[in-house]
């Protein structure tokens, strides 16, 4: 069975599935939007299953972290645990801690906001 890959539900851009590790996983080819990246999953997820996680389009749990100004996660529609963090690099993402999709990378907080708000 061969599934197709929707347009990123961030930027609209198009989506690769990728592996690592033996592992599968979706990035946008635009922004970096990405399903739960492998070093995040604790078995290897089906290719067919990453794929459908990545076309879900939940109806939002809520719309925005007041605090933060972060909508829902908009792979699983989850809004009680999405942290923005920053790595050794200095650069900034946002991730879902239900199901690991997370932004792609960028210098600033409110760039790595704006990039996950992004709605198609």
């Amino acid at each position: 069975m061969n599934i197709e890959l929707i347009e990123c539900p961030c930027c609209g851009g198009q989506g690769e599935v990728k592996t690592y590790s033996g592992k599968f996983y979706v990035e946008c080819q635009v922004c970096g939007f990405s399903t739960a990246r492998p070093e995040y999953q604790v078995d290897g997820l089906p290719r067919e299953q990453i794929i459908r996680h990545w076309n879900n389009r939940p109806a939002p749990f809520g719309k925005k972290f007041p605090e933060i100004k972060l909508e829902y996660c908009p792979i699983c529609g989850n809004r009680h645990k999405i942290f923005i963090s920053s790595n050794l690099d200095f650069t900034y993402h946002v991730f879902c801690d239900f199901c690991y999709a997370t932004s792609g990378r960028y210098d600033t907080k409110a760039e790595a906001i704006a990039a996950w708000n992004r709605r198609d």
